[in-house]
């Protein structure tokens, strides 16, 4: 389902071939390549970038790349919105969006500013109808594999040079015809000491309308805690409630539910350094 939205082919043949080292019939060679910089040029194999690139939906790399900010998974706008159609809940996780899970959904311009500076031939010009026919642009049917468009292969990715300002470009486009959505915030989430373990991925972007009460429900999934542990409420109820109980914070100061990430960064953060917040999970 929502097959038309992604560009190119995300995954596939190019990791599993990934230990062999062997080329593959056609002059495709798989054997893996570290990352080299030269000057102001980094060389790479996008491969390695593919499992966060890579739109599980339809395979393909990320075509207005979407975020469904009650867990922060992503995924192609028209996959997305398509999955919705006859399910209410999150295609990796199966989060529980109902009843109206196209609300959960928040446009990630910058996660779609980076495929489309490291593959500019899959960027779709903002005033282009987002069809099938869009992705396979002006040259015929869109590759669907690492091989046919190769993504393993090395790419150059200038810094700051006009490769940079001509995707630059495109994504201040993009960014402009969807200036009605929210706003991206960066953020990294700590244990307090003698709390939780510590997080695999602290460092988060998402959207700044996510609120303290999201957090909380993440932090649940990512520690396997029940539901209700990120309901909060009363400490000496939920002390007896035999549910452990996260809180989450910021400056020492308790984050109630509602409180929105731009307005804890304005409230209580008030720092130009990325937001720092963290969290305590009270035993049961």
């Amino acid at each position: 389902e929502g097959g038309g939205g992604g560009r190119g082919g995300g995954g596939g043949g190019g990791a599993a071939a990934e230990g062999s080292g062997a080329a593959v019939p056609g002059g495709y060679d798989d054997t893996y390549a570290p990352p080299t910089l030269s000057g102001r040029e980094l060389t790479f194999q996008t491969r390695v970038l593919n499992p966060y690139l890579v739109c599980t939906l339809c395979m393909g790399y990320f075509s207005d790349a979407s975020t469904i900010i009650e867990c922060l998974h992503t995924f192609c706008r028209r996959c997305i919105l398509a999955h919705f159609r006859d399910s209410s809940h999150c295609p990796t996780c199966n989060a529980n969006l109902e009843p109206n899970p196209r609300d959960y959904v928040r446009t990630d311009r910058t996660l779609q500013a980076i495929v489309d500076k490291v593959f500019p031939q899959f960027a779709v010009h903002p005033a282009r109808a987002p069809d099938k026919q869009a992705s396979k642009g002006a040259g015929g049917k869109r590759p669907s594999s690492p091989q046919q468009h190769a993504a393993g292969r090395p790419q150059k990715l200038s810094r700051g040079g006009s490769g940079a300002a001509a995707a630059g470009a495109g994504a201040g486009a993009m960014a402009a015809a969807a200036a009605e959505e929210f706003a991206d915030i960066s953020f990294s989430l700590h244990p307090t000491a003698g709390s939780a373990a510590r997080l695999e991925k602290p460092y988060l972007r998402t959207s700044n309308r996510l609120t303290a009460g999201h957090l909380k429900k993440y932090l649940a999934k990512k520690m396997r805690l029940s539901a209700g542990a990120a309901e909060g409420g009363d400490g000496a109820a939920a002390a007896g409630s035999g549910v452990s109980r996260i809180e989450v914070y910021c400056r020492d100061v308790a984050l109630e539910a509602h409180l929105t990430l731009d307005a804890i960064a304005r409230i209580h953060w008030k720092e130009e350094e990325d937001l720092v917040l963290t969290y305590h999970v009270a035993p049961a």
